[in-house]
Formats: C-alpha cells, structure tokens, sequence
C-alpha cells in the first residue's frame, strides 16, 4: 500500500494552517490563533484589508509560528485561499487547512484529519476531507451532505465502524486540502469573491474523480450566517444576512446553475429553495427592497456576464 502521506512526515511538516480575517474580532482571532500553534502547524493569517489590521499585526507578532501576509485590498475568501496555496507551495508542504476568523475548532481535530489522511492508499483519490460543522446559533451538527433527487442524504453521525463519509460538498474552514489535489483540480475562482466558492471547488473535484470526505470525530464550531431566523408557525429556520451579501449569493448560484460539472440534483433543488427563501425574506425583513434589489442585480449578472466579465 502506498499511503497518501509519507509516514516519516510530520504534522509540522506536511500542513500549514491558516486564517482568512476581515475585519476580525481580535479576542476571537487571539483564541483561534492559539489553537492552532497547538498541534505544532505553522499557522498564516491572510488578511483582506480589515480596518484594525494595526491590531492583527500586533497579535501576529506575539505568536511566534504565526505569519501574516495583508492585502492591500479586500481578495475575498477565493482570492485569499488562492493567496494561502501559493504560500504552502512555496513552503513545501501538502496540505493547508484554511479556517475562517470565527471557527472554533475543536482541540484534536487537526490532528484527526492529519491521521485519517495518513491511513488512506494514495489511490483512494481523496482531494480534501473536512470537519464535522457545529452551528454555533444552534448547536447542531450539518453532518455531512450527498445531493440526490428527490432527497438529499445527510449523514449527521456515525457508528464504530465508519469514522468517515463520503459527501458531494465541504466548507473550507476547518477543510484539509491536498496540494496535489489541487495542482489537478485547480484553484478557487476568485471572480466569485465570496459565496458558493467551496461550493463550485467542491462540484469541480467531484466531477474530476476526486473524493471527498467527511470526519465525524474532528468537531468544528463555525458561525453560519448572522443571527437566524425563526419563522412563525412552523418548526423552520433561516439564516439572515445583510442585504448585500444577496447580491453574492444570488449571482454565483445563477452561474453554477449553468455549470456542465454542477451536481443536477443540487441546481434543481436549491434553485427552489432559493425562491422559497427569497419570498420568506420578502416578507420578514424590514430592508426587503434591498434584499429585493441585490437579488435582481445578482441574478442580472449571474445570467449575462462570462467569467472574465464578472466585476467583484
């Protein structure tokens, strides 16, 4: 068996972590940032312009397997992974584990996935594997997603004998990428900016042949959205966002839904989703023609605009 990690390598010497800040809250970064020395990784914050970057220098400087690199502009979470994987190629390693200024990961769960990598045959394929989410609203696990039709198949946990599953779809933060992985699939795309671009690497690994996987054992608490929504008279929960983070998501699901590699089940399905919530939005929020018109500037540019043409 050739195993996908060279067995004389350590964790140290294969993974670099990294944090991508924006704006961050510092106590919060200050307790990521010290999580992440724990398991030994050299650790680099990307960070896109955030208006107390004099504090994140501050901090970076005090953690000494800490680096920071900070952009004169805001990259978005694509730009700034790209940013990240151009580092780690530089340094050597095979993997980065990015995470977002806000995750919460728990003590051994990069350890776990560093194992879990260690124990797979280089011809099992896998392009990343990612921790078990956490809502932090909530408190509930997001399991791990397929996407079928009519239902999807959510695995939200596991027995002794299956520590992994398979799933069409990981979030970045707290998501173990291979760099060889990446050299076949490609890059993020960074004309998305923000939103669906795990999303879109996710449908592009797959429909390359590449696995991915998710580790029950290897927790993360991660904040999803803002503060959600409980719709009356029913059992249902939104997720709020300001009203011009619509545009960014409206416009990139208009562009993965045209997509030749983009999971069908996932366009059909969440093309009514998308509709439902947009109603429901319409109707609860105060700011509704706001959200109303980020939608439909979103879904203009979504629709008419190619690739090279997106302005971000």
């Amino acid at each position: 068996m050739n195993s996908a990690i060279d067995v004389e390598q350590s964790l140290s010497e294969s993974v670099l972590t990294g944090v991508i800040t924006h704006n961050p809250d510092i106590e919060q970064l200050r307790w990521l940032l010290s999580r992440l020395e724990q398991s030994g990784c050299r650790v680099l914050v990307v960070d896109n312009n955030s208006d107390n970057k004099l504090d994140i220098s501050k901090l970076a400087v005090a953690h000494a397997q800490v680096d920071l690199v900070q952009s004169g502009r805001n990259l978005g979470v694509a730009g700034a992974l790209n940013l990240m994987l151009h580092e780690a190629q530089k340094m050597g390693v095979s993997f980065i584990i990015p995470f977002d200024q806000d995750s919460r990961p728990a003590e051994l769960a990069i350890n776990i996935l560093f194992q879990i990598y260690r124990a797979l045959d280089e011809s099992d394929k896998v392009a990343a594997i990612g921790m078990c989410v956490v809502d932090a609203y909530t408190g509930r696990s997001l399991g791990f997603t397929s996407f079928s039709f009519p239902f999807n198949r959510r695995c939200l946990g596991y027995d002794k004998n299956q520590a992994t599953v398979q799933t069409d779809f990981l979030i970045t933060s707290g998501c173990m990428m291979s760099l060889k992985a990446v050299e076949d699939i490609g890059n993020m795309e960074e004309a998305l900016f923000i939103d669906s671009v795990d999303l879109e690497w996710s449908f592009r690994a797959r429909s390359r042949g590449w696995h991915l996987l998710g580790a029950f054992s290897a927790i993360l608490e991660q904040t999803i959205g803002q503060e959600p929504l409980k719709l009356p008279f029913c059992n249902l929960v939104v997720k709020k966002h300001n009203a011009g983070r619509y545009y960014y998501m409206t416009r990139n699901r208009a562009i993965l839904y045209r997509r030749s590699y983009s999971n069908r089940a996932w366009v059909i399905k969440d093309s009514v989703r998308a509709i439902l919530k947009l109603f429901v939005m319409l109707v609860i929020r105060e700011d509704r023609f706001a959200v109303l018109k980020n939608h439909y500037l979103g879904l203009r540019d979504g629709l008419i605009y190619s690739k090279k043409k997106l302005n971000v």
